[in-house]
């Protein structure tokens, strides 16, 4: 965890479904339970992103029209 990173925080507004994007991994993240979990890392779900960046001049177009499981992002916000 490094404090100087950031965090977005967005909601579904049909779901309230809660997205955490979180700019140093590369992924964005959705948590399962909102209320105290005996395991937090096992409490999300990675709804975009493969942690790997993307690099200018992709020729794979950094997973554009595939699964946002395998995309790969700079920043998301």
């Amino acid at each position: 965890n490094n404090p100087a990173h950031r965090y977005y925080l967005t909601t579904d507004p049909v779901t309230g479904r809660l997205y955490v994007s979180d700019t140093n991994s590369r992924r964005i993240y959705s948590p399962q339970a909102l209320l105290a979990s005996s395991e937090p890392q096992q409490n999300v779900e990675v709804v975009a992103g493969t942690g790997d960046h993307c690099l200018p001049f992709d020729e794979a177009h950094c997973g554009d029209e595939g699964p946002a499981t395998e995309a790969l992002l700079t920043g998301p916000k």
